[in-house]
């Protein structure tokens, strides 16, 4: 506690001294268009400077506004190998708000193409560059339905496939404007104003897309942390520092997905490991309302991990063919439930936050450990040292294998200059994701050790979903 102390001291005494700094404003965007697909790229028109005659697939391209224009614009085609126009982008670049928007256009004649194109927006800083990255990942497969793609595979038990998942989910919502929730430090709250706002949303915000573009781009597992400042279902939001998404707008999004036919084969699993209220006497009756809230919207897709007598029905050894028999296709975890209650909660599933292995008991559903490291050297030696611990160590529950870092007090604070290599979370992460993307495509890595769920920050999902695919295949 005391080491806490002399950091937040610190912190806040460098906060003061920027207090008036400006952000740097970029001047363009990187654009690069990841596909497996054989497609041709053509620029059809720009307004951007710097701009190629045509992007070539899986390579990175600077496009730069004039520099007397607050905007420009990009329009491109993609073209099968018989150089038949199957799509065309528009890309806005617009320097004001430091963001961009991405327009995708389908042409009628070509409706039956079975072309699934998914947009992620990073609106961020690629390793040093000051610019916005806009990544736009096409693939051929629908993988909003590809645990359905993996049906031979529906006999195995559910800790013995691979798993799709993000981390602190619901982040996506979170703006500069946000009210600060009671997970954050209070030397943002005490110091106030716009840039100490902005500054601890540029760390506290993990993702960009929404819970039904995750869903839609094959993200199965949704990392919660739910915070609230009273106890009603409407105070409670997730949240990483400041509000996020609402419960109820994760719960919609989730219901939404699973009443649509071509869903009826996808395990999604909701596990809201962290809980914080203004007021520690109010946790209870918020974790009560919470938990009765997902249960009464999701209920017949409830997968119930023990009946009123205690006893077992769904466990992470369940074949994924029997929870689909009964349509029971969400798994509701937590690290707590309410205590001294008449109500039972015996449909939650059990999981953990550790730094210590150790302490993923067989009583324990879901594990996740936090490897807490600030470099991709030292995560990919966690990774590899952690997959051969699982390895020597027989066990049930179902992994959460973190892959994002986390940035040192240290990191966080030098974000506030201008030189500074990260000024977000979404710059640290843009500077590893393509390592740690190639790294965890390594199968000799994972020793036969199944039962794992990915986690990741700003996650396209497709990255993500192509792997677990792969994995799942041997």
């Amino acid at each position: 506690m005391l080491h806490q102390k002399y950091i937040l001291s610190a912190l806040l005494i460098v906060l003061v001294a920027l207090s008036k700094a400006t952000f740097s404003v970029p001047t363009g965007m990187y654009l690069k268009i990841n596909t497996d697909l054989p497609l041709i790229v053509t620029v059809e028109s720009s307004t951007c400077t710097k701009a190629a005659n045509e992007i070539n697939i899986n390579t990175l391209v600077y496009l730069e506004s004039p520099t007397d224009q607050k905007s420009c614009s990009i329009n491109f085609s993609l073209s099968d190998s018989n150089k038949i126009k199957i799509a065309s982008y528009e890309l806005i670049i617009n320097l004001d708000s430091s963001s961009a928007k991405n327009t995708f256009i389908l042409p009628p004649n070509i409706q039956n193409v079975n072309l699934y194109p998914y947009a992620m927006k990073l609106d961020t800083l690629l390793g040093k560059s000051k610019a916005d990255f806009t990544l736009i990942s096409i693939s051929a497969k629908d993988l909003s339905q590809w645990m359905n793609l993996i049906n031979d595979k529906m006999q195995k038990p559910l800790n013995k496939l691979y798993i799709t998942g993000t981390h602190d989910s619901g982040t996506y919502a979170i703006k500069n404007s946000s009210a600060y929730s009671p997970d954050s430090y209070n030397v943002w709250k005490n110091m106030g104003g716009d840039t100490a706002s902005q500054f601890n949303a540029n760390w506290g915000h993990t993702q960009d897309s929404s819970i039904k573009e995750q869903l839609e781009s094959g993200i199965r597992y949704f990392d919660l942390r739910l915070c609230a400042d009273g106890v009603e279902v409407d105070d409670i939001s997730t949240c990483h520092s400041q509000y996020g998404e609402t419960l109820k707008n994760v719960v919609s999004s989730v219901k939404e997905f699973l009443q649509q036919k071509n869903h009826q084969n996808e395990i999604i699993i909701l596990d809201i490991n962290h809980w914080y209220n203004q007021h520690n006497k109010n946790l209870v009756s918020m974790k009560k309302n919470a938990l009765d809230y997902v249960n009464q919207e999701l209920i017949p897709w409830i997968a119930p991990r023990r009946d009123a007598n205690g006893q077992d029905l769904y466990t992470p050894s369940t074949a994924m063919s029997s929870f689909l028999a009964k349509k029971v296709q969400v798994i509701i975890a937590s690290t707590s439930i309410p205590e001294n209650t008449d109500k039972n909660y015996n449909f939650v599933w059990h999981s953990i936050n550790t730094q210590n292995l150790n302490e993923c008991i067989e009583l324990t559903d879901i594990c996740s450990y936090w490897p807490n490291a600030q470099d991709v050297a030292k995560l990919q030696a966690s990774v590899t040292g952690t997959l051969n611990t699982l390895s020597s160590t027989p066990h049930n529950y179902l992994f959460i294998l973190q892959t994002q870092l986390t940035p040192s007090a240290s990191m966080v604070v030098k974000g506030m200059a201008k030189s500074s290599s990260f000024q977000s979370l979404k710059s640290l992460t843009g500077s590893y994701k393509d390592s740690m993307t190639t790294f965890l495509q390594r199968p000799e890595i994972y020793n036969d050790v199944a039962g794992i769920i990915f986690i990741e920050d700003f996650s396209n999902g497709i990255d993500q979903t192509n792997l677990v695919m792969q994995l799942n295949s041997r």
